[in-house]
């Protein structure tokens, strides 16, 4: 079965009120989010990301006054309680060591939306991200 053909099914079966949102969560493949977009245009999709260059990356993709955005950041950039794992701390410090934004990525980035407490927490608009 394909992902289309799974969230084309669910589409049939699926009985919601107008105003409920629908929530997808699944890995980060695009054919999940092709779908899921084209049948659910105003669900929350909530993707993450296993590939070794990757790893520990959420997308969320949402819409928020008719326009498509996507919320990116380490899937545990929240916790419960404690402190995040060592392996965590680690990608967490090679990512900051990684990344240089560009100039266009920071121009890119000038409207994301930062709340307190969250860290590494950006909402992008959609056609700023890669797929």
């Amino acid at each position: 079965m394909t992902a289309w053909n799974f969230v084309k099914g669910l589409k049939k079966r699926l009985e919601t009120s107008d105003d409920a949102t629908v929530v997808f969560v699944t890995d980060g493949g695009l054919a999940w989010l092709d779908s899921v977009q084209s049948l659910f245009p105003d669900a929350v999709h909530i993707r993450q990301f296993h590939s070794q260059n990757s790893r520990g990356i959420i997308y969320v993709h949402l819409r928020h006054n008719g326009k498509p955005y996507t919320v990116r950041f380490p899937w545990d950039v929240v916790l419960e309680e404690g402190e995040a794992s060592d392996d965590a701390q680690r990608m967490r410090k090679r990512r900051k060591l990684e990344e240089e934004p560009s100039q266009s990525e920071r121009k890119k980035c000038k409207d994301h939306l930062r709340r307190r407490g969250c860290g590494r927490t950006n909402l992008y608009p959609s056609e700023a991200l890669p797929r």
